[in-house]
């Protein structure tokens, strides 16, 4: 039955995808891979100079006395150079940090989630520890110089961990590029910087064609990369070789836009963190791209920017910059200017917006550091507040009542791309500046056990669960199979004074679910068609945190009523109800941290209609 899913899903992920993805590892198997050949040697040296930049702007206090994992945990330090392999969430072993990256090491030091050593050599410290420097610290230009001396030292070029993902490399790479620009020093970089640079850029150029077949963020961000630092180093020294990896990187960047990135910007992860990630990068490059006074990319790559970046303004609260916890979330935030905090991605859509939509997505705010500290021109006029908008390439519905200050936020099968989570069919609510109804997240990605069948399955969203199945199965950890498509679908439409968006599915075993969602002045009315299950069918409602008080009339409806704070849920269902009771779940709004909120589960046996509706008094 697995082979089966598997070659289904063959063609879906693209032949050659495949093919390069099977090269790779025998290559990196049986060593004969080029990467595994590369040898480089640091030249000792300092990689910035203590300069006085007399910017005048406000700096990141972030970093000063600790370090920080994943945006929210943070553990005290001196302001020396932290252990760059503890892994102090989970607790587990150290890895070695002198062995080949591509070695097999021991189950013991290879379980766990190797994200937990990698965060620190993202160097997302670099920005803060540059703004300061920037402003006249000459103790955190030392600082810098320490930090970046003793990675190096510990991580020797392509040993350990911290070389294991061409990615990783090209994070450092792009932090290490805008601490730069911060400090003036572009053009007149330390030798020890660019050999540092050389180092990475060959890393990263060697396996991107394995990044590639992922059809996913690791092709452009290592793009982004080669790119940067290809003509970073062609503008210094205008050696072949930093010509040959800026040029792969263009081609690359050219071709990730087009495929990945839909006419509508919708981005082939389905994800709002990721979205971020990618938008980011794509922002950065830009960037560098006007201080080389570089050729434009095509006018395909300029238009597929400018929708990804009001895609993301679509998403997100202008008041708050949060945004609802749709799809895969790794914790990533590329480029740290500001404390303004992980859940805020203002920053990130108002450098994208400026950059290619020739306009400001808000008023003046924190949220400009990366455009101030980057030497960027803000124009003066702001973008249009979007009305309600149907991302159809991806399967993303947002109703909007701009007179209340609510959106609702509905996900439905259209997948050119792997889904990373089964759930067709959520629903998240924000009423002002509250998530009400609210997605799960990923918690982390090398979870086992009971935490594993819970985060990003079908039953960790605001939808229907049929016999206790996901919607769609996993193969492996990182692999669904069985992809849905929409069966039924009503685009948003508005009647009288209602907004109306219908989708539906069907299963591989014949279960059915059709959602019709309604938005009118503080009510939003949600009607679930069920039917084609064998034992049972569970609707489930995921609440904010908050004293929820729940009561049910035993009656043929089986009408339910659960109110919290001015906000009073109803459901009533054409079958009998046989099961309703708030329960313990869990989310994840940050990578490795999790917290418990309200589950509102209802249960029925047989093919039936169940209506929620939601009313709010503010």
């Amino acid at each position: 039955m697995k082979l089966l899913r598997i070659l289904y899903l063959l063609p879906k992920l693209g032949l050659l995808n495949v093919l390069r993805v099977l090269w790779h590892q025998i290559l990196m198997k049986t060593e004969l891979h080029p990467v595994c050949r590369l040898k480089a040697a640091h030249k000792a040296g300092d990689f910035f100079i203590a300069e006085q930049q007399d910017v005048n702007l406000q700096a990141s206090r972030a970093w000063l006395k600790e370090v920080i994992y994943f945006d929210w945990l943070k553990i005290e330090a001196n302001g020396s150079a932290p252990n760059w392999f503890s892994r102090p969430i989970t607790g587990l072993t150290e890895w070695p940090s002198k062995m080949a990256w591509w070695k097999t090491l021991s189950p013991e030091i290879e379980k766990g989630d190797i994200k937990e050593i990698w965060e620190l050599s993202r160097f997302h410290w670099i920005i803060p520890m540059s703004q300061r420097a920037a402003n006249g610290d000459a103790l955190e230009v030392r600082r810098l110089n320490d930090w970046i001396y003793d990675w190096v030292n510990k991580n020797t070029y392509y040993l350990g961990p911290n070389w294991r993902c061409a990615q990783e490399a090209s994070i450092r790479v792009m932090n290490l590029a805008v601490g730069s620009l911060i400090l003036n020093q572009i053009f007149k970089p330390q030798n020890a910087m660019l050999d540092f640079l050389r180092a990475h850029l060959a890393r990263i150029s060697s396996t991107i064609s394995y990044a590639i077949a992922q059809d996913n963020n690791h092709g452009i961000l290592e793009a982004a990369a080669l790119y940067i630092g290809g003509e970073w180093l062609s503008t210094i020294n205008g050696d072949a070789q930093s010509r040959a990896w800026a040029k792969k990187g263009r081609k690359w960047l050219e071709n990730r836009s087009r495929k990945l990135i839909s006419k509508d910007g919708s981005f082939s992860m389905y994800s709002l963190t990721y979205h971020r990630e990618f938008l980011d990068a794509l922002s950065l490059v830009e960037v560098y791209r006007r201080l080389f006074k570089s050729p434009q990319f095509t006018q395909k790559y300029a238009e597929r920017a400018e929708a990804a970046a009001l895609w993301l303004k679509a998403f997100v609260n202008s008041e708050t910059g949060d945004a609802p916890n749709l799809g895969a979330n790794d914790g990533t935030r590329l480029f740290q200017f500001a404390e303004s905090g992980y859940r805020d991605f203002r920053p990130s859509v108002q450098l994208a917006t400026v950059l290619f939509c020739k306009g400001k997505a808000y008023i003046e705010g924190a949220w400009d550091a990366p455009l101030h500290w980057m030497h960027i021109p803000i124009p003066s006029n702001i973008l249009p507040v979007e009305a309600s908008k149907q991302f159809d390439d991806a399967g993303f519905a947002i109703l909007r009542d701009c007179t209340t200050n609510t959106e609702v936020f509905v996900r439905y099968p259209r997948f050119r791309f792997r889904p990373s989570q089964p759930d067709l069919l959520h629903v998240d609510l924000w009423i002002g500046n509250e998530n009400i109804l609210r997605d799960d997240g990923s918690y982390s990605y090398s979870i086992d056990g009971q935490l594993l069948n819970y985060f990003g399955r079908t039953r960790s969203h605001n939808t229907i669960e049929f016999d206790g199945r996901d919607q769609m199965s996993h193969i492996s950890r990182f692999l669904i199979g069985e992809w849905r498509t929409t069966k039924y679908l009503e685009p948003i439409h508005r009647i009288e004074d209602s907004q109306k968006f219908v989708a539906g599915y069907s299963d591989g075993k014949g279960a059915s679910h059709i959602r019709q969602v309604i938005l009118k002045k503080k009510r939003l009315m949600i009607v679930d068609y069920v039917k084609g299950f064998a034992n049972k069918a569970v609707l489930r409602w995921r609440l904010k945190a908050a004293i929820w008080n729940l009561s049910v009339t035993s009656d043929f409806c089986s009408l339910i009523t659960i109110m919290s704070e001015g906000i009073k849920i109803t459901i009533s269902s054409s079958v009998p109800i046989t099961r309703s009771e708030l329960v313990e779940g869990w989310e994840s709004r940050f990578y490795f941290h999790k917290s418990l909120l309200p589950v509102l589960e209802v249960e029925i046996e047989s093919a039936g209609i169940i209506t929620t509706k939601i009313d709010w008094a503010q």
